[in-house]
């Protein structure tokens, strides 16, 4: 969403390469708060945090930004990256993308029940989506 944004802990996600460039996926649900954001926003910024910072990222994980000011309850401090996002001063690493690719997992896409049975009891499926690197920061 222009001028918001909101921080969400995601574990499912990697590297690749797609479309002939280096791309990084990430996993969000529909219910999610941040989902509205990943749809309607085109960049991202994904902060890995310095060791240390494990209860903001618990925070992160089971906390709405619908419930209020996520991030300074949270404990992080944002600053603005030169790619046009927002990195968090407790981040090691930054990396700025631009949304190049989103895929809605479905029942269908399961060869057997195993994972959908495991992983897609009560809520809706993953998206997954794709960003083009834009910028790696390190903050040190």
């Amino acid at each position: 969403k222009a001028g918001e944004n909101n921080p969400m802990t995601v574990s499912w996600g990697g590297f690749c390469v797609l479309f002939g460039e280096p791309v990084v996926l990430f996993a969000v649900r529909p219910e999610r708060y941040t989902y509205s954001f990943c749809e309607e926003g085109s960049k991202i910024t994904l902060s890995f945090l310095k060791p240390g910072y494990e209860k903001i990222l618990a925070y992160c994980g089971s906390h709405s930004g619908r419930e209020g000011e996520k991030i300074e309850k949270a404990g992080l401090h944002r600053f603005a990256l030169p790619c046009g996002g927002l990195g968090y001063e407790e981040a090691r690493l930054i990396i700025g993308g631009e949304k190049c690719c989103r895929v809605p997992l479905q029942r269908e896409c399961f060869p057997t029940e195993e994972i959908p049975g495991k992983w897609y009891t009560k809520d809706g499926y993953h998206i997954l989506y794709f960003a083009r690197g834009k910028g790696i920061f390190e903050v040190l």
